[in-house]
């Protein structure tokens, strides 16, 4: 499969983007409880099988404001 060059755009782009993929799921735990299974990467590849590894890329302070990196097998590395 040949992969295609991404362009960087900003987020104005989400509404006049020509292909949009949402998903939602609903849970039913607190936001608390969220934070602490995202909180704890090394845990996601248990509940989420795609993942292989998740590398911090900045520091762990605030959940809402860091950075990783997600590898999952025959993907590019995506980061957050």
């Amino acid at each position: 499969m040949a992969m295609h060059p991404c362009e960087r755009v900003d987020l104005d782009f989400i509404d006049s983007a020509p292909f949009r993929f949402v998903s939602t799921v609903d849970l039913t735990i607190t936001p608390v409880q969220l934070f602490e299974v995202l909180d704890d990467a090394e845990s996601w590849p248990q509940w989420a099988t795609a993942i292989t590894k998740v590398t911090w890329t900045s520091p762990e302070v605030v959940p809402v404001f860091v950075e990783f990196e997600v590898a999952v097998p025959h993907l590019r590395p995506a980061g957050w």
